[in-house]
């Protein structure tokens, strides 16, 4: 799956993957050929006919999706505030990394007793989300979305997302329409009203038909941004200040090689990330850090996930990077006094992976 934990894009891939990991095909193919509105008849075969079932069933979810989702932003068009109605840099903007294509959810694991969708499918709506642009976190009015710690309340975009579109999991069939087609409209908006996402989730479950995940969902989701021109700028603002790319210069003077290290920081929430990603950025290019020899030549946050390049001083490896990096998360959720799992032991500290490290000579690169 890649990048994505919990979700597989492309019809090719996803009907491999239904293939391979069902029990009884025969029941995959049938449900895939119903909501593809196949006409079956004494010659139809839908295991073989699974691969252009699977993209009409695409089209559906697709066309079920977009229409959903106008619907919803025709709503919240219409209650908007007079304020940002009448608001002339009003602009909406479509998500357009959603638009090319249905994708498949491999693990819709039952809710948490609370109610809460698991982490996996909710970063991965996180990763939907950065990738168009989307804000992953907004402020909350009425401290809602507020953390032990904090300040101001503010809402986990991804996570409530997903409340929304999963809110029926293991009921579909009460709330599915004669396609199979489960249908789940959804909108969010910051407390001022200046950023509001609004859109649609269309799935149906394909059973597997064996021990493990009972079902794999086809699904589409269409996502829409409400935006005024001072949340743009804000938003604009609040994304390059978190947002370091340098060419990187080996100029020790030792003639020795250093280690050029990069690493991903995945916090627990975008709440978490949006407070603490930008505390550690100022961490590592702080004078105690600096003055040592370490340097940071890129930084980046997309949703949930926080990315760094760091050159080593020389001398030092990858797994001192990782440690330096370890040592600074632990100090700046000890300063925020915030806790990253709810049943966690406090200053609990996110994993921290290496995903590259090159060992580079003197020069320019």
């Amino acid at each position: 799956m890649g990048w994505w934990s919990s979700l597989i894009h492309g019809v090719g891939s996803a009907v491999d993957w239904v293939k391979s990991n069902s029990g009884t095909i025969g029941t995959a193919a049938g449900i895939i050929a119903k909501v593809a509105g196949a006409i079956a008849d004494d010659h139809s075969d839908p295991v073989a006919q699974i691969f252009p079932n699977f993209t009409k069933a695409a089209q559906r979810l697709k066309k079920k999706a977009q229409k959903g989702a106008q619907a919803k932003l025709d709503e919240v068009s219409a209650s908007l505030p007079d304020r940002i109605k009448n608001d002339k840099t009003r602009k909406t903007e479509e998500a357009a990394s959603l638009s090319d294509s249905t994708f498949m959810w491999v693990d819709p694991a039952p809710l948490n007793p609370d109610g809460q969708p698991n982490k996996s499918l909710v970063h991965d709506i996180g990763k939907m989300l950065a990738q168009s642009s989307f804000p992953t976190v907004l402020k909350a009015g009425n401290g809602k979305g507020k953390r032990e710690g904090s300040d101001s309340g503010f809402l986990d975009v991804a996570l409530s997302i997903g409340q929304a579109i999963f809110a029926n999991m293991g009921t579909d069939a009460e709330y599915a329409d004669d396609d199979g087609i489960v249908v789940s409209p959804f909108s969010i908006s910051s407390a001022d009203g200046c950023c509001t996402i609004s859109g649609c989730h269309a799935y149906y479950p394909i059973p597997l038909g064996q021990t493990g995940a009972n079902s794999v969902w086809h699904a589409a989701i269409v996502m829409n941004k409400t935006t005024t021109e001072a949340y743009r700028f804000h938003e604009f603002a609040s994304t390059r200040a978190l947002t370091i790319s340098q060419p990187v210069k080996m100029d020790n003077g030792s003639g020795n090689p250093q280690w050029l290290v990069t690493m991903s920081v995945p916090w627990e929430d975008a709440v978490s990330a949006s407070k603490l990603a930008p505390a550690l950025l100022n961490e590592l290019q702080s004078t105690d850090v600096t003055q040592v020899g370490w340097r940071l030549y890129y930084h980046s946050l997309d949703g949930t996930d926080q990315r760094l390049k760091l050159q080593c001083p020389d001398g030092f490896t990858p797994a001192q990077a990782k440690g330096l990096v370890r040592g600074c998360i632990k100090d700046v959720v000890r300063s925020s006094g915030m806790l990253l799992s709810p049943n966690a032991s406090p200053y609990l500290t996110p994993d921290i992976l290496v995903t590259m490290s090159t060992l580079v000579f003197g020069g320019d690169n």
